[in-house]
């Protein structure tokens, strides 16, 4: 994540934004267990470990909190002030969607305010407040992930020009206190093909989260439960529940979790199904 942030500075590249926000949102937070410690080895399947239960026979008095494990785990969480907004002397780019206030500079060097309103990424819908410290015209480059086929966009209640995937769509104007962006992403699952020992199998992703089955180690699943279907995938349903990223249920109630929620110790997960 380090490297691909120092490469999305020069190269101001969608690519690198969204390979970003994957990292960020499966590896970053699923490498973290709990509130305090993170795991050894962030694994697609089976079991995360906690680093002090490795490394805990091995470490002396104290080393076991300064592990590698530790110091980055914490910079890939933290490392996302460094790629979410960034400005040149010509434009600014937002590459982060999340609940946030974020504060930024314009193109003109002026105190910016950027508040989003969403329930990303569970959810699509994300509102967009600037706040300049005065009104001030530059191009606004909004990250469109490469997942999302559908998108509408809006600026102050009026619809613009259908963005494309993949890309940033430039909104060039001046802006001024108040003035409101509305995204909607297209959280259809979409899928990604397994090779190698994963071949014949796929991982699906709501938005950029990738899901997993869970399960207690006690109560192994059947092969049929790891099967899905594009149809019952298809109507997937949000299940309420805070202490997770985002909870699912397929048409046939089969339910999947967040991959990074997923760690809950006493349980196995998977992220690789059969899908048919």
């Amino acid at each position: 994540m380090a490297w691909t942030t120092e490469y999305l500075k020069l190269s101001r590249s969608p690519e690198a934004a969204d390979e970003l926000e994957l990292s960020y949102f499966n590896a970053a937070w699923g490498s973290l267990i709990g509130d305090v410690w993170y795991t050894y080895m962030n694994v697609m399947s089976g079991e995360r470990i906690l680093a002090p239960d490795i490394l805990g026979p091995a470490g002396f008095e104290g080393g076991t909190e300064m592990s590698c494990c530790q110091t980055n785990g914490a910079r890939g969480i933290s490392q996302a002030a460094e790629w979410a907004v960034l400005t040149d002397d010509e434009a600014l780019y937002l590459n982060y969607y999340g609940p946030c206030n974020a504060q930024a500079r314009t193109p003109g060097g002026r105190p910016l305010g950027i508040q989003q309103e969403t329930a990303y990424p569970a959810d699509g819908r994300i509102l967009i407040t600037l706040s300049p410290e005065q009104p001030e015209r530059f191009p606004l480059y909004l990250r469109i992930p490469g997942w999302s086929k559908k998108i509408s966009l809006s600026v102050n209640g009026e619809p613009v020009e259908t963005p494309l995937p993949g890309r940033y769509t430039v909104l060039n104007r001046e802006w001024r206190k108040g003035d409101v962006i509305g995204l909607q992403l297209d959280m259809t699952p979409h899928y990604l093909e397994g090779e190698q020992e994963c071949a014949g199998k796929w991982s699906v992703y709501c938005g950029p989260l990738l899901l997993a089955r869970s399960w207690e180690k006690e109560q192994a699943p059947s092969p049929q439960s790891l099967t899905l279907t594009k149809e019952e995938l298809a109507g997937l349903e949000r299940v309420e529940d805070p202490s997770v990223l985002l909870r699912v249920r397929t048409t046939k109630g089969t339910e999947l979790v967040s991959y990074c929620d997923a760690w809950e110790k006493g349980r196995l997960y998977e992220t690789w199904f059969s899908i048919v």
